[in-house]
């Protein structure tokens, strides 16, 4: 099993969110979240992928066109 820790923009390379917790993990400032939630897989073969993201009260919808996440993998 996967957990997302983490959300980069595809155009800047540059870390947009990072999961509460894990801000050590990462030697850049980004915004902190306390969820990265999985919300929908799309297309023919599962190739897009749609997560939200919550920070200070907003919700913010991110696919993996733009983004691309990073995961922490656990062994369960």
């Amino acid at each position: 099993m996967s957990k997302p820790i983490a959300v980069v923009n595809d155009n800047t390379g540059k870390l947009v969110y990072i999961l509460e917790g894990y801000e050590t993990n990462f030697p850049v400032v980004a915004e902190m979240t306390k969820e990265i939630k999985f919300q929908l897989q799309l297309g023919d073969f599962g190739e897009k992928q749609i997560y939200t993201v919550e920070v200070n009260g907003f919700s913010h919808t991110i696919d993996t066109d733009a983004y691309s996440v990073i995961y922490e993998v656990t062994d369960e």
